[in-house]
């Protein structure tokens, strides 16, 4: 999803500029490496839940004093489509089932 990769490169952008490495970030803000790395990677499906994720992003932001209510905006965007996207899909697969049983039928 390219708004996850620009969210996850302002932060890794941010991390190097600050010269911190991953692992010193991870160690700092106690969230686990991996996580910091889906998050800069826009990896959302390596993320825990959505409240631990918007937890994440929040702490990290912070550390890297960026404006965690400007990155949170973004997430909620992210969110939102994958929300739409999950809804078109949902709908999509239930016209398709309706029309395999009528077929059937």
């Amino acid at each position: 999803m390219p708004e996850a990769q620009r969210l996850g490169e302002i932060l890794r952008q941010e991390r190097e500029r600050k010269g911190i490495t991953l692992e010193q970030a991870a160690e700092d803000t106690r969230i686990r490496e991996r996580f910091l790395a889906a998050l800069e990677s826009g990896d959302h499906r390596s993320l825990p839940g959505a409240v631990y994720t918007k937890g994440f992003l929040r702490n990290y932001a912070d550390y890297l004093d960026l404006s965690s209510a400007e990155l949170l905006g973004g997430l909620a965007m992210q969110v939102f489509w994958i929300l739409v996207g999950i809804g078109i899909f949902s709908l999509v697969w239930r016209r398709a089932i309706r029309r395999y049983s009528a077929v059937g039928n």
